[in-house]
């Protein structure tokens, strides 16, 4: 974030307001807590693995920890190379690209079971979105359902429709 800084002189009647010169974005962390009980989806291998090692006399002289575990584990993004072959790994996208301003679209009531959320359920939510910005999609599903099964098998999803108004946005 660029900083603006300005001369004040003793003539021009206004000091600075340093809150708002200096003011640094609000960053709110959405990500789940990695735990080794998390639940992870159907076909994974394997469960996050947080091994601590200790070294010394007393046990507690050297101490490292280990975490091992899918990349499809608690909140993550997927690459395009998750579902089109040849297409860009996570680690080419640019970091910064997943932070900047954000708008959550409230569909709570689609938080049911294989509800498919098309166009039309974003259709008129325009006025919220700019060009850029992150829209987060509310259904409530993790609220109801994390820990299950069905948190991975049936949640709700959004169409090819509601992907293109996404992109348009």
């Amino acid at each position: 974030m660029p900083i603006s800084i300005r001369l004040i002189s003793a003539h021009s009647g206004r000091l600075p307001n340093l809150k708002e010169e200096f003011a640094m974005p609000r960053y709110i962390d959405i990500s789940c807590e990695i735990r080794s009980e998390v639940p992870i989806p159907p076909g994974v291998p394997q469960k996050v693995k947080h091994t601590t090692g200790f070294r010394g006399p007393d046990k507690h002289h050297w101490q490292a920890t280990w975490l091992e575990m899918s990349a499809h584990t608690g909140s993550h993004v997927d690459s395009t190379l998750h579902v089109k072959k040849n297409g860009p790994a996570i680690g080419e996208a640019d970091f910064h690209s997943y932070m900047g301003e954000a708008v959550m679209l409230d569909l709570t009531e689609m938080g049911e079971p294989n509800a498919r959320m098309t166009r039309s359920h974003f259709e008129g939510m325009e006025e919220k979105c700019r060009p850029g910005d992150i829209i987060v999609v509310r259904t409530d599903w993790g609220h109801k359902m994390f820990g299950t099964l069905e948190y991975y098998t049936e949640s709700p999803y959004i169409d090819v429709s509601a992907a293109e108004w996404l992109v348009e946005q």
